[in-house]
């Protein structure tokens, strides 16, 4: 099994959130989210952000980059690491971008006549890219060599400003085909931009994590056709399949019929495409918009469905307002307030979730590294760590109530030659 590691090598699971949507109608293009919101992710359990920036952020004028916003963008992400949250900066569109009154792309990258003939959908935000003038923008885009130079450029310098704060770069959110068949586009005009993003990026950041994203005709049909390039991290790193999960129900927020049956079935797909390709899986983006009662059920049965093939998800999104806790129907936290392993030193072969915990198997390479272990607040009364071959640190513990806990365990240095370590995880409910 393919998956993400650390600085360090150890293979990780990340359980994440986007940050943030409301960055998009913000002013600065911030998050604008204070200590005590930031606060809560650790508690939840949450070790990752995918934290949004825009193009039109950072390259308002041609050839004119805005560092002032990338030094505010840096303060703020250093507020995340501060506690615990690794992130992973998403360069974000919707719609294209300024010109059509959405946000993403410099409203210099298209003819202003587009703009001005645009009008907007009255049914759905999404409808909007099948518009002629957004189709016809990124038509232009997938045609021009100098507006993909621009924005490898772009993200190369995004990443020279922050590269030291962040582990990696999703290249682009969603990006849409225009008038362009999915398999043409993606092995063609599309996958070579993306080979020409990483290769930037990677020359500006050789230890980072790119994550590539297919076509958002995925959204709906869980199918790409998207090439990975060769890519030559230094000292870590690598790349990762960034697709999105939205089956049309979320999309709508007609709500979920409790079946999972499907949507285990695509999440496997995806696995496997990432398999095929010999990278790590991350799911950029999940979400479901209902109010059925069932919604935190979905979310684990997504989480646990992902983790079980060694990936990580980032639920969309962590905003105030998003029905994350609280006790009305729809609410989310349920679904993180579960301990998880987060970190160890090997490579992982099993993880078994459950709804108390988890088995996870793994062949150690580096015992003299820890394995670590996140449990959110409130997730267990008590909770019971095994281990066989036995750890330092193992028993049962009785995390906070109020603020996220993290637990650390040791093998034996001496024991090079251990092969096999399962970890169980068993969480008595609060």
């Amino acid at each position: 099994m393919t998956g993400w590691t650390d600085t360090d090598g150890r293979a990780v699971i990340y359980r994440g959130m986007n940050v943030s949507g409301d960055s998009k109608t913000n002013a600065g293009y911030l998050p604008n989210l204070d200590d005590t919101a930031y606060d809560l992710l650790p508690a939840y359990g949450i070790t990752l952000a995918r934290y949004l920036v825009f193009w039109e952020a950072i390259e308002p004028t041609e050839g004119v980059y805005d560092d002032a916003y990338l030094d505010t963008v840096a303060t703020d992400i250093q507020r995340l690491r501060d506690r615990g949250v690794d992130v992973m900066v998403d360069f974000h569109q919707d719609v294209w971008g300024e010109g059509f009154g959405f946000t993403g792309f410099p409203a210099w990258t298209c003819d202003q006549a587009e703009y001005d003939a645009f009008v907007p959908s009255t049914v759905s935000w999404g409808l909007n890219y099948l518009t002629p003038q957004v189709e016809y923008c990124f038509d232009h885009f997938w045609a021009s060599q100098p507006l993909q130079d621009a924005y490898a450029a772009m993200a190369a310098h995004t990443a020279d400003r922050l590269g030291d704060l962040v582990v990696g770069y999703d290249t682009m959110n969603e990006p849409s085909w225009g008038t362009s068949g999915q398999q043409a586009l993606e092995t063609g005009a599309y996958g070579d931009f993306q080979a020409n993003v990483a290769g930037s990026l990677r020359a500006a950041d050789p230890n980072a994590w790119i994550a590539l994203e297919p076509l958002s005709y995925t959204n709906m049909n869980g199918q790409t056709y998207l090439p990975f390039p060769a890519d030559t991290p230094v000292g870590g790193g690598g790349l990762l399949y960034a697709p999105h999960f939205y089956p049309s129900y979320a999309e709508s927020g007609a709500g979920w019929n409790g079946d999972f049956t499907d949507e285990g079935a695509w999440l496997n797909g995806l696995a496997d495409d990432a398999d095929t390709r010999k990278v790590g899986l991350w799911l950029g983006e999940f979400g479901l918009f209902s109010d059925n009662g069932n919604e935190a059920d979905y979310v684990h049965d997504v989480i646990d469905a992902v983790e079980a093939r060694n990936g990580s998800t980032s639920y969309w999104s962590f905003d105030p307002g998003q029905v994350i806790t609280g006790d009305g129907p729809g609410v989310l936290l349920p679904a993180w307030q579960r301990p998880y392993v987060h970190a160890v030193p090997g490579n992982i072969l099993s993880i078994v979730p459950s709804d108390s915990g988890s088995v996870v198997t793994y062949a150690p390479t580096d015992p003299t590294l820890p394995v670590d272990i996140v449990v959110p607040a409130g997730a267990c009364a008590s909770l019971s760590i095994a281990a066989e071959p036995a750890m330092t640190g193992i028993g049962t513990m009785t995390p906070s109530p109020t603020v996220g806990t993290r637990v650390q365990l040791y093998g034996d240095p001496s024991n090079t030659s251990a092969g096999i370590e399962t970890l169980t995880l068993t969480c008595t409910p609060s």
